[in-house]
């Protein structure tokens, strides 16, 4: 037997307690794929040929960094499990996240609930979402400051578990301007509102008191739109309602987005 074969255990077990969940891996969901994974299993077994992947977790049991569903789904059936079990120390570094391309695609609240555990930032962002009840995108996108769709690297940093608050002033002060336009019109809790109003809070002198209670002036103003730009429109609009001293506070967000990207 060769060294290669020694660092490769195939095994076939009922003992589903030699196992242990990986803590980055996402909570198996009863979701349509995985009811119809368990049909599967239930119509033709566990099939041999794609086994788990396992390493040792250093308390005794073997760590799983790949096939979380089928061995769930496995111990509700009372499924024999096959097993891959390597002591490679170049693999006990996979993260579930790298071995699933095969599967069911992560999303990013995938990727939150994994690293807000261990990440306080992130968890922020989670409870941060869930208070203004907004969806992760626009969260990532204020808390990191960034007025506009989060860029890639805002993106990558929930999903390696780095991502760190730049702004939670800015970031409150926006949400908590749509959660009081939203009961004037729940469109100021779209993604597309929220990102115009963004964009307006960068522009020197701008007040968000004044916004809302110019709206509530006039609620007429505001109205769902197509998007970002004809959303910036109708902030204009509310802003400079019966004031004597119109601003272009469309263009000026615009330039000022500009100027910081």
């Amino acid at each position: 037997m060769s060294k290669s074969q020694k660092k490769h255990k195939l095994g076939c077990t009922t003992d589903y307690r030699m196992f242990a969940f990986h803590e980055r891996n996402r909570p198996v969901r009863e979701t349509g794929r995985y009811k119809k994974l368990v049909a599967s299993m239930k119509k033709y077994g566990f099939i041999p040929a794609h086994p788990i992947h396992c390493v040792p977790n250093g308390g005794g049991k073997m760590l799983v960094i790949d096939g979380h569903r089928r061995l769930h789904a496995a111990s509700e059936l009372g499924l024999p499990v096959y097993y891959v079990y390597t002591t490679e120390s170049r693999l006990s570094a996979l993260s579930p996240s790298e071995t699933s391309s095969a599967q069911e695609a992560w999303t990013i609240n995938d990727h939150i609930n994994t690293h807000k555990a261990s990440n306080p930032d992130i968890a922020m962002l989670a409870d941060f979402c869930k208070r203004h009840r907004i969806p992760a995108t626009s969260g990532i996108s204020l808390l990191s400051g960034y007025a506009g769709c989060p860029g890639t690297r805002a993106i990558n940093s929930v999903e390696d578990g780095s991502f760190k608050i730049s702004d939670i002033d800015f970031a409150e002060t926006v949400a908590a301007t749509c959660v009081e336009l939203a009961a004037i019109n729940k469109c100021s809790k779209l993604r597309a509102f929220m990102v115009a109003l963004a964009k307006c809070m960068r522009v020197k002198g701008f007040n968000p008191s004044v916004l809302v209670e110019r709206a509530r002036k006039n609620p007429a103003l505001l109205i769902p739109q197509a998007g970002i730009d004809e959303y910036l429109q109708v902030i204009e609009n509310i802003y400079n309602y019966r004031s004597r001293n119109p601003i272009p506070l469309a263009f000026m967000a615009r330039e000022q987005f500009k100027s910081k990207r």
